[in-house]
């Protein structure tokens, strides 16, 4: 019999399999309402969902089963068992899956827009990495992750350890590689001035150079939420440094937000 990520037997729900976009959240079904919407704005939840045949994972959907979805935000995190239920009204299905965050206790409810099975390969959105190789002497380095915030705003000064983050370091080389290595991995990308290029998924962040407490920073959004496959507003990464030296630096990748110390040059070729 198939398992799913954390070991549950995989059971089907056809009624589950498709495309599903965000609707609501409530406190309970009970207060639930598709004619009356108490939160019509999407500030919390995912935004989309796609359910895809026999349980398969995708981004941080990491499988399903009949009444269980599953969510991990990646590294050392744990994988999350959300409870769902379907209800058909007015015509209309609607999803309830209850979240149990730390500080947070919500139902978010989503509405069916697609019964179509989906394929895997059909669902990632791809931008052009095709971008001529700028040189940008400021960001050649090794950038260490210290901090994780929601937005550049609130980069306050906070500080945690390299080793608590899944994404642990970026390298820009003269040459325009990349490397970034995470907790259990390298992925191996390329860089223009004011962009970082993603040849896994074919997306591009945007960058933007600025100074951050006095210290020169590089600011990296993440790829704009109409390129991935589905948006949480949870946190994934973010930080801020800690001066070690006059030639330190911080690094954030922002939408969700990485600031990484630069303490020193790197110029090794990959």
């Amino acid at each position: 019999m198939k398992k799913i990520a954390n070991g549950m037997p995989f059971i089907n729900d056809e009624k589950a399999i498709g495309k599903w976009d965000f609707f609501d959240i409530v406190s309970s079904q009970y207060e639930f309402n598709p004619i009356r919407v108490l939160n019509p704005t999407f500030n919390k939840g995912f935004k989309e969902i796609y359910f895809l045949p026999e349980g398969e994972k995708y981004w941080v959907f990491e499988g399903w089963t009949k009444g269980y979805l599953l969510i991990h935000y990646g590294g050392t995190e744990p994988i999350l068992t959300y409870k769902y239920t379907i209800k058909d009204i007015a015509g209309c299905s609607y999803m309830f899956i209850e979240v149990k965050e730390k500080e947070d206790t919500y139902i978010e409810v989503l509405k069916k827009v697609s019964e179509r099975h989906y394929k895997l390969k059909e669902i990632g959105r791809r931008e052009n990495i095709n971008v001529p190789f700028v040189f940008d002497e400021k960001i050649i380095g090794s950038w260490n992750t210290v901090g994780f915030v929601d937005s550049i705003d609130e980069f306050c000064g906070y500080i945690k350890p390299n080793d608590t983050f899944w994404l642990r370091k970026v390298s820009f080389c003269p040459n325009g590689q990349a490397v970034r290595k995470y907790s259990d991995e390298e992925w191996h990308d390329k860089w223009s001035r004011g962009v970082l290029l993603d040849q896994t998924k074919s997306t591009v962040s945007q960058s933007r150079y600025t100074e951050v407490a006095g210290f020169p920073s590089a600011l990296f959004p993440s790829p704009s939420p109409s390129f991935c496959t589905s948006i949480s507003k949870k946190p994934v990464f973010c930080s801020r440094l800690t001066p070690a030296s006059s030639t330190d630096c911080t690094f954030a990748l922002c939408a969700k937000v990485f600031f990484v110390s630069f303490p020193f040059p790197l110029a090794v070729p990959f």
